[in-house]
């Protein structure tokens, strides 16, 4: 599909750069897995889907590795303020946006990394009637997202897990690197 490539433009959803760029929410062109490739199509499957989440929790927990490693050994005090401030405000949000897209990619409604994994643990019957609603669940995520009591009740304390995760990772790499 020529989307093995470090190159943007291969993986770029025209429609979810629009809607990230105007309600900063979007996604990128979906990577197709043919299944039936592997000896265990279930357990590989679920291993595929939890990749991207976990690529994505390992960048958020080196990317606070090295606001830590800069900000203990003092390298950005030989910079100016405003690149201090540039380079900290932009791994923080490195840190943060990995933890909230792990989060977000494991919640199980389509199109989500999530409920591919559901897909490989629910026995075959139950899946049968899950896929009849299947079409339905995405609007349920956007219902969770865009509607402020709902996004109380649902996402929010899903999403409240980020803030144990960062303690985590603040907790380790405090341990390993000293104060």
């Amino acid at each position: 599909m020529g989307r093995l490539t470090l190159n943007p433009r291969a993986h770029v959803d025209w429609l979810g750069m629009i809607f990230f760029l105007i309600i900063g929410i979007g996604w990128a062109r979906p990577v197709l897995v043919n299944r039936s490739r592997f000896k265990k199509p279930r357990i590989m499957g679920i291993l595929v889907s939890l990749a991207g989440s976990v690529s994505n929790l390992i960048l958020g927990f080196i990317s606070i590795i090295i606001l830590y490693l800069l900000q203990k050994n003092h390298v950005l005090g030989s910079m100016s303020t405003g690149v201090q401030m540039a380079i900290q405000l932009f791994l923080t949000y490195m840190v943060m946006q990995n933890i909230f897209l792990f989060i977000l990619n494991l919640i199980p409604l389509p199109p989500l990394d999530g409920y591919r994994i559901v897909e490989d643990l629910l026995p075959r019957p139950w899946l049968a009637k899950v896929k009849e609603h299947e079409q339905w669940l995405f609007y349920v995520i956007l219902l969770m997202f865009f509607i402020q009591p709902i996004r109380n009740v649902t996402l929010g304390p899903i999403f409240a897990w980020q803030w144990d995760i960062l303690n985590a990772f603040n907790y380790i790499v405090s341990a390993v690197f000293g104060k």
